[in-house]
């Protein structure tokens, strides 16, 4: 926190989240299924901050826990996969692309769930067509990048950096603007909050001085949207992934200090 006067609503935030947890130990298993992997598909990439590869090609995210109203997206990458000549008899073959199993602990239940088991499709057209982006992973990959993009600014910033750091922010705050006006989602509550972070970053590098306070507030941005979780005090300020207990808690703890 910046000042005291910040303490109470910190303690309140943490409060609220630990009283709704509604999951434990939630982890996520990633691979491809032999069918794609026979016609080249792999995982590429997973942009979590707690993956770990268990095997080869499959992946495990740890989450952790869950708290009430709380949603996770976990972003991965794969590589398409080359329809072999048997499903080229289908103009349009949909070819399973990712195997992903959920696990977790149900703390109302008390009971462990899992592996609950989801496969991602991808149809694989025998043309040149292109797809129109999912626009909710449009919006996720975006958050990614945008999460990423400051934290590499505030690497840079650390070293000495700063105008390099400044460059970068403002590039890709340009190339945010313009991909997320093309998806037709300008208005969504988390881009106008990622715009809003990127402007305010760019704002504490201009001031012209690195130091702790603004590497925590450029952290606390990094790791907000990288953990898809509040971590801020409550200041009135709106923020996507505070849940309602975690906002209730925060402000009555706020209004006592006060």
């Amino acid at each position: 926190v910046k000042d005291n006067s910040h303490v109470f609503s910190a303690f309140g935030d943490a409060v609220g989240g630990i009283l709704s947890v509604v999951a434990h130990d939630v982890s996520l298993s990633i691979s491809v299924p032999v069918e794609a992997a026979r016609c080249g598909s792999e995982i590429i990439a997973v942009h979590h901050e707690s993956k770990t590869e268990i095997a080869n090609g499959v992946w495990q995210v740890y989450i952790g826990d869950m708290y009430a109203e709380e949603t996770r997206d976990v972003m991965f990458e794969v590589t398409l996969a080359s329809p072999n000549q048997s499903l080229l008899q289908d103009s349009t073959p949909a070819i399973p692309h990712a195997l992903v199993e959920l696990s977790y602990i149900d703390t109302i239940h008390h009971t462990h769930v899992g592996p609950v088991s989801s496969v991602a499709v991808i149809k694989r057209p025998n043309s040149q067509e292109l797809a129109w982006p999912n626009r909710e992973v449009a919006i996720h990959w975006l958050r990614v990048r945008t999460a990423n993009c400051i934290a590499q600014a505030e690497t840079l910033a650390k070293v000495g950096e700063l105008d390099k750091a400044k460059k970068e922010l403002e590039e890709w705050i340009e190339e945010f603007t313009r991909e997320s006006f093309e998806i037709g989602a300008t208005k969504e509550p988390l881009i106008e909050q990622l715009q809003s972070d990127l402007t305010e970053s760019l704002d504490l590098l201009n001031e012209g001085a690195y130091n702790a306070y603004v590497e925590n507030d450029l952290g606390v941005r990094v790791r907000t949207h990288m953990s898809q979780r509040c971590s801020e005090p409550f200041t009135g300020k709106r923020n996507v992934y505070r849940t309602g207990q975690k906002r209730f808690r925060a402000q009555a703890f706020h209004n006592k200090g006060n």
